[in-house]
């Protein structure tokens, strides 16, 4: 019944109104179609450098970090989402504000009524509020995403699912934890860059140190493997426990590497050692 007696009444109102909602329509289409060509873009570069990490060029500049095409994908496909109930909203708003004043409705009012609600929606949802403003600079800063393998507090898993309220993990048991954002005050990335897999190799107190460590110079900087960034190095004496003293020896690698590593250095430090006549300890 209003919306007639505007159009018989008032044709220039409706006229503006009419425009006004198309406007609106155009405007979100356009935004929607851009970020769909954004996202859209993100994967096929994510596709290409997918295909360059096969190659050992590709593989070699992944080591420094610059490389991460589903980590790039799933970050555009999370912002992208973002930016478009944004932009709806302001949309949406904007419309309806220009409605109201084509129509001669107190706006002053209406926004007081909005102010005093989303007041009262703010005190009742806090907590919500929190995980999502956490969430979206979670995903602008790329602290983490979707197979990274992160440290919060005393949980160690494997990022499954990033949304804007929560973090998916899945621990070494396969149990999977649900992670407010607001509530994740600190956090360690285990698959940024680059990581150092370290051992301490055992041998006999009675042991001369310095033969000991030119044997496993020798033996160990050789190592060769995808996921080593640098030769191994051989620091020295670590510790003395007992009876026995402990070698450091360690690698620059790539993130998730450093148990196979580990393994690796040690048979091929004990190979060494067994045939040169050295003693482990007791």
């Amino acid at each position: 019944m209003l919306l007639e007696t505007l159009l018989w009444h008032w044709p220039d109102t409706a006229i503006k109104i009419g425009v006004t909602i198309v406007v609106a329509i155009v405007c979100r289409w356009l935004v929607g179609v851009s970020i769909h060509r954004i996202v859209s873009a993100s994967q096929v570069r994510a596709h290409a450098r997918a295909q360059l990490l096969a190659t050992r060029a590709g593989r070699l500049l992944d080591r420094t970090g610059a490389l991460g095409p589903e980590r790039q994908l799933e970050r555009a496909k999370t912002l992208g989402g973002l930016l478009r109930s944004i932009a709806n909203v302001i949309i949406f708003v904007v419309a309806a504000l220009t409605v109201f004043s084509a129509i001669n409705l107190p706006l002053a009012p209406v926004l007081a009524s909005a102010g005093i609600g989303g007041v009262a929606i703010g005190f009742g949802a806090q907590s919500l509020v929190k995980d999502l403003l956490s969430g979206i600079f979670m995903v602008a800063e790329d602290q983490y995403g979707v197979g990274d393998k992160i440290t919060v507090g005393d949980v160690t898993g494997v990022v499954e699912e990033v949304s804007l309220r929560i973090t998916r993990l899945r621990d070494g048991n396969g149990t999977i934890w649900y992670l407010r954002n607001g509530e994740i005050v600190r956090l360690a990335n285990l698959s940024q860059g680059w990581s150092i897999a370290s051992v301490d190799i055992p041998v006999a107190y009675a042991e001369d140190v310095g033969r000991v460590i030119g044997i496993l110079r020798d033996a160990l900087p050789p190592l060769k493997a995808d996921d080593i960034l640098d030769a191994p190095e051989v620091l020295g004496v670590q510790s003395i426990v007992g009876q026995t003293t402990f070698i450091r020896a360690q690698v620059r690698s790539n993130p998730g590497s450093e148990a196979a590593l580990q393994r690796l250095m040690l048979e091929t430090a004990k190979a060494a050692l067994d045939a040169a006549g050295v003693h482990g300890g007791v």
